[in-house]
């Protein structure tokens, strides 16, 4: 399905029979487009239609420790019904901005249902409309007006745009005040800055295109910051392997081999390979959950209540390039080497290729 829908494909999109349809179109009298032998409709007049008529409770969870896909929340290859999240997170954010960006860095238009919905007021104020509105403003289309929906509680950090090597710098210079004012510690303010660097690098040089960041705090029995960043580049796999070194790897030894210190896709004489070493570092250190989504491939890296362990996932979304989203816990570090960091990814290695 295009932007202009055929009788036959506007009634299989809004889920009804043609002789339904025909009715549909009499009571609202679409603006009808005649291209040769066919009558089109266009996929925005349609919106209304079902969004006050399809809309059931099976609520998809996007939160950092499910497999939801938000594949389950795609109408068709580029409609979002957006009523169905019932839970969103920054990772989730992350997720659906890197989605709804590779369907329209595509050249299709995005459609997207909403309503004023807890899920949808937390996407509104983390600028996730905004920015599709800033960059794409002419093909996306929603049934309602965006107004009409409330505001919520603002993560620390709404959705930026990072589209040169540095660029984040400025922001976490003015997120630091806010983060003092909330008594996190030198540590989680520090190694905030040093990942959010590490990995902005990461998807800049290796996936060749911009990514999007976004930090958020969360109530619990610990007070801890999420960050979330993604991209829609390559993925950390293919940008490996076109190292010769690791050609012969599967996707999935790539993906962890990649989290191994001096390991790169550069050559060995440009001593690269530090950053998702270094990321794993903090995690550890931290006792922290981080997730990772690489095109079709996704990792869990346990850390918390002194587990060390990586799950396999099933990625969030098969859009986009490489999704991180790293939980700190205030004030909690213990100081790890490069040299742990190694010898863990070898041991889970070997033990999930056996799986």
């Amino acid at each position: 399905m295009g932007d202009k829908l055929s009788i036959s494909e506007a009634a299989r999109f809004l889920k009804i029979s043609r002789p339904t349809f025909n009715i549909r179109r009499l009571k609202y009298k679409f603006k009808e487009i005649i291209e040769g032998s066919k009558i089109c409709i266009k996929k925005s007049e349609l919106l209304n239609i079902y969004a006050n008529e399809h809309y059931n409770n099976q609520n998809v969870n996007l939160i950092l420790t499910e497999n939801d896909s938000i594949e389950k929340i795609l109408i068709d290859h580029n409609t979002f019904d957006l009523r169905l999240i019932n839970l969103i997170d920054g990772y989730g954010i992350i997720t659906l901005m890197t989605t709804a960006v590779s369907i329209l860095e595509s050249g299709k238009s995005l459609y997207v249902v909403l309503l004023d919905l807890p899920s949808i007021r937390i996407l509104k104020s983390a600028g996730f409309f905004s920015e599709l509105k800033r960059r794409f403003n002419n093909r996306v289309f929603y049934n309602e007006n965006l107004s009409t929906i409330q505001d919520t509680e603002k993560p620390f950090l709404a959705l930026h745009y990072l589209a040169y090597k540095g660029q984040e710098r400025k922001i976490l210079e003015d997120l630091v005040p806010l983060l003092i004012k909330q008594n996190f510690s030198e540590d989680v303010i520090g190694y905030l800055g040093w990942i959010t660097g590490e990995l902005a690098d990461n998807s800049l040089t290796h996936a060749q295109g911009p990514c999007y960041i976004l930090i958020g705090q969360f109530d619990g029995p610990n007070n801890y910051l999420e960050l979330a960043i993604g991209d829609t580049g390559k993925g950390i796999q293919k940008s490996l392997k076109e190292n010769l070194k690791y050609k012969s790897l599967t996707d999935q030894e790539a993906f962890l081999k990649a989290f191994q210190s001096k390991v790169s896709c550069w050559p060995d004489e440009n001593e690269r390979g530090k950053g998702l070493c270094d990321l794993l570092i903090v995690a550890m250190g931290n006792g922290a959950l981080l997730r990772v989504d690489s095109k079709k491939l996704g990792l869990m890296f346990n850390f918390t209540n002194g587990q060390k362990e990586v799950i396999k996932k099933n990625p969030s979304s098969n859009f986009g390039g490489s999704r991180f989203s790293l939980l700190l816990i205030n004030g909690n570090f213990v100081n790890i080497t490069r040299g742990e960091v190694d010898k863990f990814i070898e041991r889970e290695r070997e033990r999930l290729c056996k799986l």
